[in-house]
């Protein structure tokens, strides 16, 4: 597939496409892909992001696609909105984590490495990662099993592959590891008034010093706290960060567009208004 082929699915499925829609009711990315790609009129809006959906999945699987396959089979799957959260690059000390699976029994990291990734900074970031998590997992393609085997076989890191039936597969399961957890890691990780949260829960109360010298004795204050209670306390509250309210209009949105519709925050009008979108035919059909 060509550089200007690949930059134009890219670009249909980002943010600022979906944007596009709910703001003027058409998109630039959309109009684009289908005078490139020559689609014809008679297509639903919603069949033309499906049928460049499988040129993704046939010549370019890329992060989205591993993140949005992810989030289907987790989320959508396995689980559900009403009881997981997924969080999605999600800054970690010194890295950022791709996808974040958050249920009821199991805080787990997924570092994607597609078929066009290399894996020279995969053990940094494994190393952050569990600074605040205690199961992480590597997903990757079959051409890029054996390398991260390789890297990670005895270690407590799991390894899923995703085949070319875009199954998931467990090649080595997540092992429980908290003995590298930093408090201050999952302090930074955390917005004002949640590590206030557990600040207050904790100790009844909160610093009393300037403004000045705040983050620095909550910091001091966090850090004295037991790491497990800290870790658990962080998890709770990370999962209240995405938690969808409009569940069953969610799961009326196409598979390929899950993950771009999950974690852009939109309201019941807005899912509607995507929705009655995706049904239009794309283009005008010529007056009689």
């Amino acid at each position: 597939m060509e550089r200007r082929e690949l930059s134009i699915l890219s670009r249909l499925f980002s943010k600022n496409t979906i944007n596009e829609i709910l703001e003027s009711g058409e998109s630039i990315s959309l109009n684009r892909a289908i005078d490139y790609f020559n689609i014809p009129i008679n297509m639903s809006n919603g069949e033309v992001f499906s049928f460049c959906y499988k040129m993704l999945d046939k010549n370019y699987r890329n992060e989205y696609f591993y993140k949005n396959i992810l989030l289907n089979k987790t989320v959508f799957g396995v689980n559900s909105p009403n009881t997981s959260t997924a969080l999605a690059e999600f800054n970690i000390y010194k890295s950022k984590a791709d996808f974040i699976l958050l249920t009821n029994q199991k805080a787990e990291v997924f570092e994607i490495k597609t078929e066009l990734d290399n894996l020279e900074r995969v053990a940094m970031q494994i190393e952050d990662y569990y600074k605040i998590f205690s199961y992480v997992s590597i997903v990757t393609s079959e051409s890029n099993y054996y390398k991260t085997y390789q890297l990670f076989k005895g270690s407590t890191v799991g390894i899923k592959v995703l085949n070319n039936r875009n199954n998931i597969t467990i090649k080595k399961e997540p092992i429980f590891n908290d003995y590298e957890l930093d408090p201050e890691a999952m302090f930074k990780s955390l917005r004002k008034n949640e590590f206030e949260n557990i600040l207050q829960k904790y100790y009844g109360e909160l610093p009393e010093v300037t403004q000045f010298q705040y983050y620095k004795e909550s910091l001091k204050w966090f850090e004295k706290i037991d790491i497990r209670y800290l870790q658990e306390q962080t998890v709770k509250i990370l999962k209240k960060r995405n938690k969808i309210t409009e569940t069953n209009d969610l799961f009326k949105i196409p598979m390929e567009l899950k993950y771009l519709i999950y974690f852009s925050a939109l309201t019941s009008g807005d899912l509607k208004k995507l929705s009655f979108f995706l049904k239009e035919k794309n283009g005008f059909e010529e007056e009689v």
